[in-house]
């Protein structure tokens, strides 16, 4: 058995073959958890979990980096996970260019998110422990009013927007 050669089936598919341009798009449409999945298909699609435009927009919605705890008071709920946060942050957040904020219920886990990035971005070269480029790159920060989550039907969704100026969603650049 030691002495034969590891042969790769032959009706083995090609999808390892692609080049990391298509890999990296194909990733780009992914959301965190199917990336997550696709990497461990094969090596080379592990490598493309990390290249930079598959993590060009990061979206944050109620169970992004997440973890369940049960509430006494109101039940299983969703509460940042500091660690998950913190790894991501650290091994593909230099690569963020656009934010994304959708609606959420719970704003404490997203005002704990950014106060992470915010953290690591003021501490650019500030010491040795901190991994540089964290944020650095943010251009565009998108934020939708979670106004309208109770709303039935458009029209009244149009009357419950209050304090945005009519707006439902902010992009800042």
């Amino acid at each position: 058995m030691e002495d034969e050669e590891y042969r790769e089936p032959e009706n083995q598919s090609q999808w390892t073959l692609l080049p990391d341009l298509v890999i990296e798009k194909i990733f780009s449409y992914l959301t965190m958890r199917e990336r997550y999945y696709a990497s461990m298909v094969c090596r080379r699609w592990h490598h493309a979990f990390y290249l930079p435009y598959a993590w060009y927009i990061f979206s944050f919605d109620e169970t992004t980096l997440t973890r369940r705890r049960f509430n006494y008071y109101s039940g299983w709920q969703f509460t940042l996970d500091h660690l998950r946060a913190q790894l991501c942050l650290t091994t593909v957040g230099r690569n963020f260019r656009v934010l994304v904020f959708k609606p959420m219920t719970n704003f404490y886990n997203m005002y704990e998110f950014m106060n992470m990035i915010s953290y690591y971005a003021e501490q650019q070269g500030a010491d040795r422990v901190t991994v540089k480029g964290i944020g650095a790159k943010v251009k565009t920060l998108r934020y939708t009013f979670p106004c309208n989550m109770l709303a039935r039907s458009e029209s009244q969704q149009a009357s419950r927007l209050y304090g945005t100026g009519g707006e439902e969603s902010f992009i800042f650049q």
